[in-house]
């Protein structure tokens, strides 16, 4: 359902004033899965991935007849469960302000190296120790495979911001491969 032409995302829109119960289902069906993990990434915490994850649903469906087509989808949905995520750790108190140490070296980091070396566990428990502002635009450029320029409609961030994020982001990651954590 990853909808990108204008065709499709027209199609799309004509379709949830018909019917927006099927379309819902649809967004259920192929969704569910990479929001609860993004929920997951984002808490750390099963419980709580999968409660954020129904009110994200929630969310989509109250206002399912307001997308009108400006971004695909997929932008949409992540763009509500990013802020939806945001919202609860905020309201809760988990959220806390990480700033990385401006004197991380800038070697070359090759991600082949690091793949092939550990494990998939491995790095993603790296990633979860990542803070949150590296973290989640990581995650979406690894794990969900986005480009750029989603990423940064999504996070409401120009493209440079996201790249350095990813850099720095990638550059703690090998601080913690080294056995070197940074402790922010």
């Amino acid at each position: 359902m990853h909808m990108s032409s204008y065709e499709d995302i027209k199609g799309l829109t004509d379709n949830i004033k018909l019917n927006k119960d099927k379309v819902f289902e649809d967004i259920v069906e192929e969704y569910s899965n990479s929001i609860i993990r993004l929920c997951y990434l984002q808490t750390g915490d099963l419980n709580e991935s999968e409660d954020l994850a129904q009110e994200v649903f929630l969310k989509i469906y109250k206002n399912l007849d307001r997308f009108k087509g400006n971004s695909s989808i997929y932008t949409w949905i992540y763009k509500i469960t990013i802020n939806t995520c945001f919202s609860y750790l905020k309201k809760n108190g988990k959220i806390v302000k990480e700033e990385l140490d401006s004197n991380i070296p800038n070697e070359e980091f090759t991600e082949e190296i690091v793949l092939n070396k550990y494990s998939r566990e491995e790095i993603r428990g790296w990633l979860f120790k990542t803070p949150a502002k590296y973290r989640i635009p990581l995650y979406m450029y690894y794990f969900e495979e986005m480009k750029i320029t989603q990423i940064a409609e999504i996070l409401e961030s120009n493209e440079n911001t996201i790249k350095t994020r990813i850099r720095r982001g990638k550059e703690y990651i090998k601080r913690c491969s080294g056995g070197e954590i940074y402790e922010g």
